[in-house]
This record gives C-alpha cells, sequence and structure tokens, in this order.
C-alpha cells in the first residue's frame, strides 16, 4: 500500500497507516510481562493482523520482522527500568533480532518473538530487584526512566498514585535507603559515565541531569566519589 503524505492523515496514523498500539496498552503489557504473562505478545500479534494491508514493509515477512524488532527494544528498555542487568538485557536484544532475519517464514518469526518474550521474563525474574513488592519496583522503574528529569519523591509518588510519606517509608524498609537518596545515587552514577564516556562538559552534565545549579552537581558529585566532577574529568584525561 502506498504511503500516504503525512500532512492529509490523521497524525496517529503517519506515513504508512500502520497502527500502533497505544502508549497506555503498552505500559499494561510490560507490566503484565513483568509479572510472567504473555499479554504483550498477544497485544503484537493482534496489532499486525489488523494492519494486514498497512504494514512496516511492502511484505509481510519482513514487516512483522520490523514489528518485532520495535517490540524486542521496548522490552528490552522497560527490563532495564525495573531493574534488569543491562548488558544482559541488551545481549539478549542483540541476539534474537540478528535471529530473527534468519527465519524464512513468519511462523518462525511468532516462535522465536515467543522464546524472546520467555527469556526477558526468566531475565527479570533473576534481577536483583524483584523481591521488592510492586510500588518500590514501579518507583524504581520511574526514577531510571526519569533520570534526566527533575525528580523529586514528592514527583514519583504523584506518579504512582501513592502518598509521599507512605512510598518513602516502604521504599526505605525495603530497599535499606531512603527514595530522594535512591535518586540522588541514580543520577551520580550516570553523571559519572558522561564524564568517562563522552566529551560532554561537567556544565552540560549538569544540565542534562537537571541539577538546580553547577554548584550544587559538584558538591553531591564530591560529597559521593571524593573528587569534584572537574578532578575527576581531569584524573581521566
Amino acid at each position: 500500500m502506498m504511503a500516504t503524505r503525512p500532512e492529509l492523515v490523521n497524525p496517529a496514523i503517519l506515513l504508512t497507516g500502520y497502527r500502533h498500539i497505544s502508549r497506555e496498552q503498552e505500559r499494561q503489557g510490560i507490566e503484565a510481562l513483568l509479572r510472567g504473562r504473555m499479554d504483550l505478545f498477544e497485544l503484537i500479534a493482534q496489532q499486525e493482523s489488523i494492519n494486514n494491508t498497512t504494514r512496516l514493509a511492502p511484505q509481510p515477512l519482513r514487516s512483522m520482522k520490523n514489528s518485532m524488532i520495535c517490540a524486542i527494544t521496548v522490552v528490552c528498555r522497560a527490563v532495564i527500568d525495573s531493574g534488569g542487568i543491562a548488558e544482559h538485557c541488551y545481549a539478549l536484544s542483540d541476539y534474537y533480532i540478528y535471529q530473527l532475519e534468519l527465519k524464512p517464514d513468519i511462523a518462525a518469526v511468532v516462535q522465536l518473538a515467543k522464546d524472546c518474550l520467555h527469556d526477558y521474563i526468566r531475565l527479570f525474574e533473576d534481577s536483583p530487584v524483584t523481591q521488592y513488592p510492586l510500588p518500590v519496583l514501579r518507583a524504581i522503574r520511574l526514577v531510571r526512566a526519569r533520570l534526566y528529569e527533575p525528580l523529586k519523591v514528592r514527583d514519583v509518588a504523584a506518579e504512582l498514585n501513592l502518598h509521599p510519606n507512605y512510598l518513602s517509608s516502604l521504599f526505605h524498609r525495603e530497599v535499606g535507603q531512603t527514595l530522594s537518596s535512591y535518586i540522588a545515587t541514580a543520577k551520580l552514577s550516570v553523571a559519572k559515565s558522561l564524564l568517562r564516556d563522552t566529551t560532554m562538559s561537567v556544565t552540560e552534565i549538569a544540565a542534562t541531569l537537571s541539577y538546580p545549579s553547577l554548584s550544587q552537581f559538584s558538591r553531591s558529585y564530591k560529597s559521593k566519589y571524593g573528587l569534584s566532577p572537574t578532578a575527576r574529568r581531569q584524573e581521566m584525561a
């Protein structure tokens, strides 16, 4: 089916006419997956059936492979955000995306996609945070997904429809540190990686991680790691 000019169609159905699952469906599917259910796969399969005349590629097999690559990418990031070990999640993603390209028909792609989601379920179940109750898991996932934004305990609690005092108490009891400390530590961990792996200036890193000021970022970093970010960058030069 020939692509339609984007300005002539509903913004939700641009270019190819392909209809994606909604963000809410995606969220629900991911949460179900983290509980060991395959709802997300069923959603993708249903959506591919709905789109049987408007695909992500001219050939049905290529379209199915593209859909599954998108799904694997979303699931990989969701499992990382929920506490999965990043290196393991990315390795699994790389393996299955490569294997997808070798499959000769749609049935083989479907089976491989099921195997992939089952492996991500197992990977998540083996992650170190699955011992926590669901509100804590959701808080951890939210913090990791929004590290580049200004983020306070009250913001996390509001997103989860919980009272800040209740969430703070539960988080501290389960994790062994306050939620505010967890947010600060997670941001500083990213800052450390950016200092090591990029050429971004200290000022740019502070702004990227939404610190109120460069001086606050520097104080927090030195308190955590014993050196200011500027000194750390010079040490690594």
